[in-house]
C-alpha cells in the first residue's frame, strides 16, 4: 500500500490483520450498505513514518494547550488583578481550549488514523468530531463577545462600566455556551441517510442535519469573521480620532488629562490583543471551512483530500494551544499570574516539605534538599 491505505469509490479489497484473517471490503458511496454483521477490525491508516509524525505534533499541539489553558484558569483564580470584566471572557475561553484539547483532539486522532468498523461507519464517524464542532462553536461565541466588549469600550466609554457588568458578562457567557453545545449536537441528532455506509476515504454520507450543520460550517464560520473584522475597523477610526484629541490636548494643557490617556492607552492595548486572538483564531479556523467544502463539493484523490484535513485539524487544534500564551506576551497581569502560579505550585512539587501554611516538616534528606543553610558567624 502507499502512504495512504484509504481507497476510491467501487474498489474491492482485503484487509489483513495482526492475525492473518483477511476480510472482504467494498469501498462505495453510493447508496449500497454494509451489513451489521460484516465487522471491519481496525488497522492503521497510515505508514508508521506518517503516523510517528502524527503523534509528534499532535502531543506537542496537547501539552502546550493543556498546560497552557490550566495555566490560565488557575491564574484567575490566584491572581485578583485578573478579574476584570473583559478577562471573564478569556477565562470562559480557556475551559473551552481544554476541553477542545482533552475531550475533542484524541477522538479526531483516532478516527484519521484507525480504519475499521467503528471509526468509518457513517453512523460513528460523526460522534468522533463532535467535541471539536461543538468547542469550535462556543469559541466563535466568545470572539462575538469580546468584540461588543472593546466595541462598547472604545465607542461609549462613558457608558462602559453600566452597561458592561460581570453579571451581564456572565449571563452572555451561559447563553454562548449553550448554543454552541446545541450546534455541536446537530450533527448526531439527524437520521443519516445511509448509517452503515463505509465513508473513510469520502465525506459523501449526507443526511438533512448534516448538510446543514456543513453549510453553517462553510458561510456562517467566513460570514461572522467579516463582520467582527469589520467592527474592528470601526473601533480602530475611533481610537485613530482618540490619539488626535490626545495630541491636541498636550499642546494646550500641562498634563491635567494624564490619567485619561493612560486609561484609554490601556483601552487601546486590549483591544489590539483581542484583535489579535480573532486573527489567530481566522488563520487557525478558516483553512477547516474550506476543507468542509472541498469535502462537500470538490472531487479530488484520497490521498489529497487527508493531507487537506490532516494539515486544516492541526491548525485549528493549534489555536486552543496558541491563546495562553498570547494572553502572557500582551498583558502584565497575565506574566504576573503565571509567575505566581508557577512558583507556588512548581516550589511546592519540587519541594514537597513545605506546606500550605508554610511551615515546614522536614526529615534529615528533605531539609537538606529544601531548607536554606543558616550562615555561622565567628565570634
Amino acid at each position: 500500500m502507499d502512504e495512504f491505505t484509504s481507497f476510491p469509490p467501487g474498489t474491492d479489497f482485503l484487509i489483513t490483520n495482526s492475525s492473518n484473517e483477511q476480510f472482504a471490503l467494498h469501498s462505495t458511496t453510493d447508496s449500497s450498505k454494509l451489513q451489521d454483521s460484516e465487522f471491519i477490525p481496525l488497522y492503521l491508516a497510515v505508514s508508521l513514518p506518517w503516523f510517528c509524525s502524527y503523534l509528534f505534533v499532535y502531543t506537542g499541539i496537547f501539552l502546550a494547550a493543556f498546560f497552557g489553558n490550566l495555566l490560565v484558569i488557575t491564574s484567575f483564580y490566584v491572581e485578583p488583578k485578573l478579574r476584570k470584566t473583559t478577562n471573564y471572557y478569556f477565562f470562559s475561553l480557556a475551559h473551552a481550549d481544554l476541553l477542545a484539547t482533552m475531550l475533542g483532539l484524541p477522538p479526531a486522532i483516532f478516527a484519521r488514523l484507525a480504519y475499521g468498523s467503528v471509526s468509518c461507519l457513517a453512523k460513528y464517524r460523526q460522534y468522533y468530531f463532535m467535541m471539536a464542532f461543538m468547542m469550535s462553536s462556543i469559541s466563535v461565541g466568545h470572539l462575538v463577545l469580546i468584540t461588543i466588549d472593546r466595541f462598547i469600550a472604545i465607542t461609549w466609554p462613558l457608558h462602559y462600566r453600566q452597561w458592561v457588568t460581570v453579571r451581564r458578562c456572565k449571563v452572555g457567557l451561559f447563553v454562548i455556551w449553550l448554543l454552541g453545545i446545541g450546534f455541536g449536537i446537530l450533527p448526531i441528532i439527524g437520521e443519516l441517510d445511509n448509517p452503515n455506509e463505509w465513508v473513510c476515504g469520502s465525506q459523501d454520507y449526507d443526511g438533512a442535519v448534516v448538510t446543514f450543520h456543513r453549510l453553517i460550517a462553510v458561510i456562517a464560520l467566513p460570514a461572522i469573521l467579516l463582520v467582527l473584522a469589520c467592527c474592528y475597523l470601526r473601533i480602530f477610526f475611533v481610537a485613530r480620532r482618540w490619539a488626535r484629541q490626545a495630541a491636541l490636548r498636550r499642546q494646550t494643557s500641562t498634563g491635567s488629562n494624564d490619567s485619561d490617556d493612560a486609561e484609554r492607552k490601556s483601552t487601546m492595548r486590549a483591544t489590539v490583543t483581542t484583535v489579535m486572538i480573532l486573527g489567530v483564531f481566522a488563520i487557525c479556523w478558516l483553512p477547516s471551512s474550506a476543507k468542509f467544502f472541498i469535502e462537500t463539493y470538490a472531487d479530488i484523490t484520497d490521498e489529497s483530500l487527508f493531507l487537506i484535513q490532516t494539515m486544516a485539524e492541526i491548525l485549528s487544534f493549534m489555536n486552543s494551544a496558541i491563546n495562553p500564551y498570547l494572553y502572557a506576551s500582551r498583558n502584565r497581569d497575565f506574566r504576573r499570574a503565571y509567575e505566581k502560579v508557577l512558583s507556588r505550585y512548581v516550589t511546592r512539587c519540587l519541594c514537597p516539605c513545605r506546606t500550605q501554611n508554610g511551615r515546614s516538616e522536614k526529615s534529615s534528606e528533605q531539609e537538606m534538599s529544601c531548607s536554606t543553610p543558616k550562615k555561622t558567624v565567628n565570634a
